[in-house]
């Protein structure tokens, strides 16, 4: 469960500017290392190891400082940033519950009208459910959507083919028939890759990929699963997806990824380029604390 939202004297005091203040000295510091991510100890000499440790320990308290700060203040910092933005959250097969909680209640927060959660499931992301996968969105396209003919990577089709289905356009309105929408959601759904709650999902002005690393499960990992590959088709999903939103400047600000692998793990580790040449995708670590939540809001209002 994520935690409750506090009020109280420091909370009822820290209004306006002040809190742009509070938020940009939290995030200041919050982002030279969250969680003391990607800190390399080396093997070098013993005295260069412990100045590592000593550096990483400092790095790992000014995180913890700047979630101490912000928690309280979360409703404040981001209150009706999106009251205009519907926003869907798309859940990866490792997401927790503290993380889909999080994002939740900040999105409330923020005011962003709930379109809804479409969970993806190990097969969505597995090496063995790839060719079902695109011949499941090539058979369930929506009307006047062509499928990259260069560029047949599951993840992508499966973005282009789902663009319309989860998106709004420029001017708020639904790109995709309600017929065609049920028709590509329930193909999904019926063959194992998607799970959603009938009757929750709409089209959106943003969307949010949560996940722990983006990526396939533990359970599947253990089975045998390329957690790599998963990231990857995950990473070429939410490219496509906003691609959808338009060509250039009009493809930003839609679609944020958030996960807690810290540059280490998962789609956090793919290499700038499988992101595009000028990335349109924003990803924000340490989605489970509240500086990288407040990070989706801000990614989004962009």
């Amino acid at each position: 469960m994520a935690k409750k939202r506090r009020s109280g004297k420091f909370t009822a005091g820290v209004t306006g500017a002040a809190l742009g203040v509070a938020a940009g000295a939290a995030l200041g510091a919050y982002v030279l290392n969250p969680a003391g991510a990607g800190i390399d100890f080396g093997t070098g000499a013993a005295s260069e190891r412990d100045a590592a440790v000593a550096r990483a320990d400092a790095q790992q308290a000014r995180a913890d400082e700047a979630n101490r700060i912000i928690e309280p203040i979360v409703g404040e910092i981001v209150k009706d940033s999106l009251k205009d933005v519907p926003v869907l959250v798309i859940a990866t097969p490792d997401a927790t519950d503290e993380q889909m909680a999080g994002v939740s209640e900040t999105l409330l927060a923020a005011g962003a009208p709930d379109a809804g959660v479409l969970k993806l499931t190990d097969k969505f992301l597995s090496a063995a459910g790839a060719d079902e996968l695109k011949d499941t969105v090539s058979t369930s396209l929506p009307a006047d959507v062509q499928l990259d003919p260069e560029r047949r990577e599951p993840g992508r089709q499966a973005g282009q083919a789902l663009a319309p289905v989860l998106e709004l356009d420029k001017d708020g309105g639904e790109r995709a028939s309600a017929a065609d929408r049920k028709l590509l959601l329930e193909a999904l759904k019926g063959g194992g890759f998607v799970e959603y709650e009938e009757g929750t999902l709409r089209p959106a002005a943003g969307i949010v990929i949560v996940g722990n690393h983006g990526t396939v499960s533990r359970a599947a990992i253990d089975k045998g699963e390329d957690p790599e590959f998963g990231a990857g088709l995950v990473a070429d999903l939410a490219v496509a997806l906003a691609e959808g939103f338009g060509p250039g400047e009009d493809a930003a600000g839609h679609v944020v990824v958030g996960t807690d692998g810290f540059g280490r793990e998962g789609v956090s580790a793919l290499p700038d380029e499988r992101w595009g040449a000028d990335p349109s995708v924003k990803r924000v670590n340490a989605v489970s604390d509240a500086a990288g939540q407040v990070g989706v809001v801000g990614e989004l209002k962009r």
